[in-house]
């Protein structure tokens, strides 16, 4: 289960999920109680937060497996590169050939 997919169902329990340190929503409630607003709301504010930080939050997890998949890609791109500049060195080849035959 994802991070933001844990977080969520945490968040239909009415339970706050423990965050990377990117949000911390204990102190965010804290301020929010510090002036005025109910302990409810609060929590309710630090959740839909929490879930909209998560949901574009890049884990080291998550580059580590965007850095591989690049790699891959390049690893593909190179070698179809390679078959075709192969490719077109063989035509180039056999028509310089054929051409000084002809002439």
């Amino acid at each position: 289960m994802f991070r933001a997919e844990a977080f969520r169902a945490g968040a239909r329990r009415g339970k706050l999920a423990a965050l990377p340190s990117a949000f911390d929503t204990l102190a965010y409630v804290r301020r929010l109680r510090s002036v005025g607003v109910s302990q409810e709301q609060a929590e309710a504010d630090a959740e839909a937060l929490s879930a909209a930080v998560l949901d574009t939050l890049a884990t080291k997890q998550d580059l580590r497996e965007l850095a591989l998949a690049t790699k891959q890609d390049l690893r593909d791109l190179e070698f179809r590169l390679t078959m075709r500049l192969g490719g077109m060195v063989g035509v180039s080849v056999a028509t310089v050939a054929a051409l000084t035959k002809l002439l």
